[in-house]
């Protein structure tokens, strides 16, 4: 697949454990490469004053890419996954297969499907998953836009990308989910 936008300073900054700010289907986010620990700790350091710690979502280009890191995926989820209409993040507890970096944090954890086909060129180019935090620092104004960003936001990144790339987010965070011990769908998010 030959990508829509240029990737290639993106792709170039995930590989150097760098911090990328760019657009996602839901809204702007600080993101950096999902399985390397050097990346985990910098993503996880910008946050580490904020009063209410944001879960970071392990952004996703296709289920089998899922599937790779959430070994047993319920059924339920995937189902969920395939046919919900918002963009959905499913909590997990089972993280083996991500830096132990981010398994120790005291923060969710959750994955997501993209749904947009800039985030998914650059998760497929980049050949693996993106984990992100919103780029807010305060939790309250969540960007859909890059004007609405503050400047500590965009100057903590190392790079900003996609600004060419069309307004399509609701401004909204993705629904999220979890599976109750007793395999019942719990929403923490909607």
């Amino acid at each position: 697949m030959v990508p829509d936008y240029p990737l290639e300073d993106a792709l170039s900054s995930l590989r150097n454990s760098g911090l990328i700010l760019f657009p996602t289907d839901t809204i702007w986010s600080i993101g950096t490469d999902a399985k390397d620990p050097v990346a985990i700790l910098r993503l996880l350091r910008l946050y580490h004053l904020v009063e209410s710690p944001q879960p970071v979502e392990i952004l996703v280009d296709s289920l089998e890419m899922l599937k790779q890191y959430v070994p047993g995926l319920h059924p339920k989820l995937e189902t969920l996954l395939l046919y919900h209409v918002q963009p959905l993040a499913i909590q997990v507890t089972n993280m083996d297969r991500l830096p132990v970096q981010l398994r120790d944090a005291d923060v969710p954890v959750a994955f997501r499907l993209v749904q947009d086909n800039y985030c998914r060129q650059l998760i497929q180019a980049f050949g693996g998953p993106i984990a992100s935090m919103f780029a807010t620092f305060d939790g309250t104004r969540l960007p859909a836009h890059f004007g609405n960003i503050n400047s500590d936001v965009v100057t903590s990144a190392d790079l900003v990308v996609g600004l060419d790339v069309p307004a399509q987010k609701s401004g909204q965070p993705s629904v999220m989910i979890r599976l109750s011990p007793d395999d019942e769908l719990e929403f923490l998010r909607e």
